[in-house]
């Protein structure tokens, strides 16, 4: 269908240990590091800093539900962590489905 917005990809590869998707795909969308997984659940998280700022991601997946809850935040990177502001937040609530394996 002409016009339609592709559905966002989330992968979760327990092989590498990162989730991937929450970022602007060609331009940056680096993995995150797997934190905690059990039956029910898959935790991730991380930051990076850059240029007097840091971008941090952290979430998790209900592997029962497919639901996913994800915050990206942009803050500023000074030294006293008190004395940073936040610059952009992003909540993600999206609903997840396994993917058939290809091979």
């Amino acid at each position: 269908m002409e016009g339609a917005k592709p559905e966002p990809v989330l992968i979760v590869n327990f092989t590498k240990n990162t989730v991937h998707g929450f970022g602007h795909p060609g331009w940056s969308d680096p993995p995150v590091k797997i934190t905690v997984v059990n039956e029910v659940m898959v935790a991730f998280g991380g930051s990076e800093s850059s240029l007097g700022s840091k971008s941090s991601i952290s979430g998790s997946v209900d592997r029962i539900t497919g639901d996913v809850e994800a915050t990206y935040m942009l803050t500023t990177d000074r030294e006293n962590k008190w004395e940073n502001k936040v610059l952009f937040s992003m909540n993600y609530a999206p609903k997840c489905r396994p993917a058939q394996r290809m091979f």
